[in-house]
């Protein structure tokens, strides 16, 4: 004859399945369930356009973009969301701004940094006469990388212009950027180079940077994935 459960002992794991299930589930509570209502990032007034957004390898992301909020120019801005949902505290409000320099900064494209920050490439037009390539290092602590120059990292000031880079890590801090390429004045190319973790351009790399296709007539809107190995593939 099977033993009778024993009434003090049902009411316990009664009462502990009550408190579990009133607990509330905290990874995702600051999440808005409605699609029509979202996290507000940003809300600086005038426009904030075209972000782009990677893994903080935490389950949040760090998201960029570039903004009008200065009125005249574009500048680019980022701002680490957390996995419960709510935007990173320590980050400043409305988002870090990486670069305010003159004229126009667009397009910024964002890998991981590996350790919970990210590597931010744009085009640039500071100079006023042509477009080239910067890019900005952020902390996981939501800080730029006081190692890497103020409003970013020249990795082509080529002549002529050079647009809307890509970008992945090199597995080491550090990351590949790649883009299409007016320099010769006559059609675009594809070129790419290296960003060290230490904020420098590699020094093994060409200085004028790797020209990946130089073919005749047009190259352009190049993508970019690791090779595992601290190099790249590009398409």
């Amino acid at each position: 004859m099977p033993a009778r459960p024993n009434p003090r002992l049902l009411a316990s794991v009664l009462f502990v399945l009550l408190v579990a299930g009133a607990v509330p589930r905290t990874v995702h509570a600051a999440w808005p369930h409605d699609p029509n209502v979202n996290v507000p990032l940003c809300t600086a007034a005038g426009d904030q356009l075209v972000p782009s957004i990677v893994s903080d390898g935490a389950g949040g992301a760090i998201v960029t973009w570039y903004d009008l909020r200065g009125g005249a120019d574009e500048d680019v801005y980022a701002q680490h969301v957390l996995a419960s949902g709510a935007v990173d505290p320590a980050w400043p409000v409305n988002g870090l701004v990486l670069c305010t320099a003159p004229y126009n900064q667009r397009y910024p494209r964002i890998v991981a940094d590996g350790t919970g920050g990210a590597i931010v490439t744009w085009m640039d037009f500071r100079n006023g006469a042509d477009w080239d390539i910067y890019a900005q290092h952020v902390l996981s602590s939501g800080s730029v990388d006081l190692a890497w120059p103020v409003n970013g990292r020249a990795v082509c000031t080529a002549a002529h212009d050079q647009t809307r880079p890509t970008i992945v890590s090199d597995g080491a801090g550090g990351a590949i950027v790649t883009w299409p390429d007016f320099r010769s004045n006559v059609s675009w190319d594809i070129y790419a180079q290296h960003v060290l973790a230490s904020g420098s351009v590699d020094p093994i790399w060409p200085a004028n940077q790797v020209p990946v296709c130089t073919a005749t007539s047009e190259q352009s809107w190049p993508d970019i994935v690791s090779d595992g190995a601290g190099g790249a593939i590009i398409t």
